[in-house]
């Protein structure tokens, strides 16, 4: 009987599963309008202030029905909106790549002069040009591996596992200290 009961709840629990996928479902394409409509509004809402503004020069060129020119604006919007968010091809990948390496190269180069001139001239911390130059190379170093639009940062996998910890102890004292923005 325990066994006819456990099969009867798990039958029971199946039509209910796949109106849990019907509900999300629903609910995702509920939110995806309400944040469209939001977008929408505030869109709306610089036509508007863009009207107010500067109506005049729609009526200048020939835009004499305001509401014609917002949908085609709004359209606009919609469809670079769009573009934007296109997937990546693989040779725009491969140029980004690229530029990460090429960036991080001249960095890690300007960092190593850096490294040898604070040593060539022995500062102590107590010297006025320690702080700064140790700020600058701190800085410089994690450049490459912050966000670097449209590109992105260069990733930890190029850091042997040897220095990874020291590596991103530099990274955490740049974003904490010297620039946490």
């Amino acid at each position: 009987m325990h066994r006819n009961g456990t099969l009867a709840c798990r039958s029971q629990a199946l039509p209910r599963l796949g109106e849990t996928k019907q509900i999300a479902a629903t609910t995702e394409r509920v939110s995806r309008k309400r944040k469209e409509q939001k977008e929408r509004e505030a869109f709306l809402a610089g036509w508007t202030a863009f009207l107010d503004q500067y109506g005049g020069l729609l009526v200048a060129n020939g835009q004499l029905d305001s509401r014609a020119g917002f949908e085609e604006a709004w359209e606009k919007f919609r469809e670079a909106k769009a573009k934007a968010k296109a997937p990546v091809s693989e040779e725009f990948q491969a140029a980004c790549f690229l530029w990460q390496m090429e960036f991080a190269f001249h960095t890690f180069q300007a960092v190593r002069s850096g490294i040898e001139h604070f040593f060539e001239r022995k500062l102590h911390s107590q010297e006025p040009e320690y702080y700064p130059m140790t700020v600058g190379l701190i800085c410089l170093y994690a450049r490459p591996f912050t966000n670097n639009r449209p590109v992105g940062p260069l990733s930890e996998d190029i850091v042997p596992k040897e220095h990874l910890e020291f590596h991103q102890e530099i990274i955490k004292i740049r974003h904490q200290l010297f620039a946490p923005w």
